[in-house]
């Protein structure tokens, strides 16, 4: 039985910089636009523009919002529905949080239509690191700080969000148990997509690697690719290579991403001369990186589905990954090292783990690595690709079209 024509929305709030969500969205368009059975469309909400636009960009349709003085989500539904019209084609996927007030506006104005909420993050995770322990004692009242009214916020506009939405899209199983077990989601309202990226592996030579590097191609070269906030392990890192100095004084660590300045003051003499700050950098340059990297650090306290890990994998790259919330799920012993957390109020336990495992990966007989890579490329094929993806999203559009979902 063919689907019938579905009409994509892909909804989010305006963001110049690159984002998971900017992978995300450009990914699943792509692969959507070669469906016939699709068509894609972009509502940008809150853009920094003095009226709403409509535009068309190799065969996507785009919707940007203003980001209006009053009620600019409201204004965003009324402008929408002056030229979409409501019919049982329209599926919203919304890619934001929090968003139960918008979600409570497109019912308003697209009540033929479906919603599907994808968990890209949890606004608690931010704030408790992704301490799942942690949450379920807030929201129990078991543990009160000067967090609790703020992360309950959190917690009950993205339950009001799952209970009003038709559908949720989990990236993780984690996430999907937290729904289960904390929020009460229903199974049946619950379907589980991991990211999946389109293949961009091939090989480079070991002079090229010289040339990258700026360093003789003897020394070893750990690579960390992302946004460079404390959650996501950077602190953590630049501790535990003071310890991996000491066992590999030649090893290189490469970090690629905006640098600020808490990566600057955590940065001393000692390991200053073997960190490559490279910055922000165009996707092939991070690509030729992926390429050539002996070893791919991924320390993050929580991921849902990490596009760096995925990269990782794509290139076969031997990876060392924490085991966060979400992130333990991309990463097993069969396919990286595991560097423990531990307790998150003892920051040390998970930088000594982290160094182990980076002294442990760095110390391993070539056949070993050789097996890492593999599996990790295997990995990438089997869970994460783009096709993968697409045919998870076709399958639950085409249930929603038929409401057993």
């Amino acid at each position: 039985m063919n689907m019938q024509h579905k009409n994509v929305y892909i909804v989010g709030m305006y963001d110049r910089s690159i984002t998971g969500f900017a992978t995300y969205k450009e990914e699943l368009s792509a692969c959507m636009l070669t469906q016939p059975d699709l068509s894609v469309n972009f509502i940008n909400l809150r853009c920094p523009i003095p009226e709403f636009r409509i535009d068309e960009k190799s065969g996507i349709i785009i919707y940007d919002c203003p980001a209006t003085k009053q009620k600019p989500l409201e204004v965003a539904g009324a402008l929408l529905s002056l030229h979409i019209s409501d019919n049982n084609n329209n599926i919203f996927l919304i890619n934001f949080a929090p968003s139960a007030l918008f979600v409570k506006i497109l019912r308003k104005y697209f009540n033929k239509g479906k919603i599907v909420y994808i968990i890209h993050d949890f606004m608690w995770a931010l704030y408790l690191w992704g301490d799942i322990n942690r949450l379920k004692d807030i929201i129990a009242c078991g543990k009160s700080d000067k967090l609790t009214p703020l992360i309950k916020q959190f917690y009950f506009d993205g339950a009001e969000t799952f209970n009003m939405s038709d559908h949720v899209v989990c990236l993780s199983e984690d996430t999907q148990q937290l729904l289960e077990n904390l929020y009460k989601v229903p199974k049946h309202k619950l379907t589980m997509i991991p990211n999946g990226l389109r293949d961009a592996f091939d090989s480079i030579s070991y002079n090229k690697k010289t040339k990258l590097c700026g360093a003789v191609s003897t020394y070893r070269t750990l690579l960390y690719v992302g946004r460079t906030s404390e959650q996501k392990g950077i602190i953590d890192l630049l501790e535990c290579f003071k310890m991996v100095l000491k066992v590999f004084p030649d090893c290189k660590l490469a970090l690629i991403g905006e640098i600020d300045s808490k990566v600057i003051g955590a940065m001393d003499d000692k390991i200053r001369p073997n960190v490559l700050l490279l910055g922000e950098q165009p996707k092939q340059r991070v690509y030729e990186w992926y390429r050539i990297a002996d070893i791919g650090i991924l320390p993050s306290y929580y991921e849902q589905c990490s596009y760096t890990g995925i990269e990782m994998k794509m290139f076969g790259l031997p990876v060392i990954s924490s085991d966060g919330f979400g992130i333990r799920q991309m990463f097993r012993p069969s396919n990286a090292i595991i560097a423990s957390i531990g307790s998150r109020s003892h920051r040390q336990e998970f930088q000594r783990n982290l160094a182990t495992a980076i002294i442990k990966a760095l110390s391993l007989p070539a056949e070993r690595i050789s097996e890492l890579k593999q599996n990790s490329r295997r990995d990438y094929l089997d869970r994460f690709n783009s096709i993968n993806t697409l045919n998870k999203y076709k399958c639950m559009l085409e249930k929603l079209s038929i409401d057993r979902i």
